[in-house]
C-alpha cells in the first residue's frame, strides 16, 4: 500500500511503501525504512500549523512597523522613498507567506517501542483523502508484526 503527503513549506514531498514487516519513507533527502515490529500500534493526532507561518507572522509584524516608522511625521509625497517601498514589499511577500501556510495539518504520529516520535504522516497532498485509511492500516499491520514476534 502507498501513500503519498506534500507540504509546501516544510518537508516537500514524501512517499510511502507499506509492507508487510516494513514502511518505506523516501523524499526530499530523505530515504529510511522502519520495521513495524519496532513500532507502537497506537498512534496519536496532531494538528500544527507550518514553521512557515510563524515566518510569515513575524515578516508581517516587523514589515507594519516599518511602514509604520517610515510613514510617522512625513508627507505623502515623501512616501514614494526606498524605505516605505521595501517596507511594503515585505508586508505583501510576509502576508502570501502568513496565508499559504495557515491551515493547521493534521498528522498521525507514531512512536518507536522506547516511546520516541519516529514517523510522523501528515494529511496533505494528492493522497489526502486515503490518510485515515492509509493510517489505520500501518497500526495494523504494526499490530500483526508484534504479535508475530510475540511482542504485546
Amino acid at each position: 500500500m502507498e501513500y503519498e503527503e506534500f507540504l509546501f513549506s516544510d518537508r516537500g514531498r514524501r512517499h510511502f511503501i507499506l509492507s508487510e514487516d516494513n514502511i518505506s519513507v523516501t523524499g526530499k533527502g530523505l530515504n529510511e525504512t522502519f520495521l513495524l515490529r519496532d513500532l507502537e500500534p497506537e498512534y496519536r493526532t496532531v494538528r500544527q500549523r507550518s514553521a512557515a507561518f510563524y515566518v510569515g507572522l513575524i515578516g508581517a509584524f516587523l514589515a507594519l512597523i516599518l511602514v509604520l516608522f517610515t510613514t510617522a511625521g512625513f508627507p505623502v509625497t515623501d512616501l514614494v522613498e526606498l524605505p516605505y517601498v521595501l517596507a511594503v514589499i515585505m508586508a505583501v511577500i510576509s502576508l502570501l507567506i502568513l496565508f499559504s501556510s495557515g491551515r493547521k495539518v493534521e498528522h498521525a504520529v507514531f512512536k518507536n517501542t522506547t516511546g520516541i516520535d519516529v514517523l510522523s504522516i501528515a494529511k496533505a497532498g494528492p493522497h489526502s483523502s486515503k490518510f485515515k485509511l492509509f493510517v489505520n492500516e500501518v497500526a495494523r499491520r504494526v499490530q500483526n508484526a508484534r504479535s508475530i514476534e510475540g511482542q504485546p
